[in-house]
């Protein structure tokens, strides 16, 4: 083969593999997105059993099988 098809081969698959990767970078995009949104999430909102254990510790908090009764 001469170098002008192995040129010719080279910008059709790099051309493939960008037309591959486009929309690949918005998907990219996104599930960072969605993981940072997750993981600030679970920041400000705790497990439930973190919150009934924290809620356990501070004085003064209510719980319902000590406020029955």
């Amino acid at each position: 083969m001469s170098p002008n098809v192995y040129g010719i081969a080279a910008s059709v698959l790099r051309g493939i593999a960008e037309g591959l990767m486009l929309p690949v970078h918005p998907l990219l995009r996104w599930s960072r997105w969605c993981e940072d949104r997750a993981w600030r999430a679970a920041a400000k909102a705790p497990p439930e059993w973190l919150r009934r254990f924290w809620a356990r510790d501070r004085p003064g908090h209510r719980q319902e099988g000590r406020d029955r009764g």
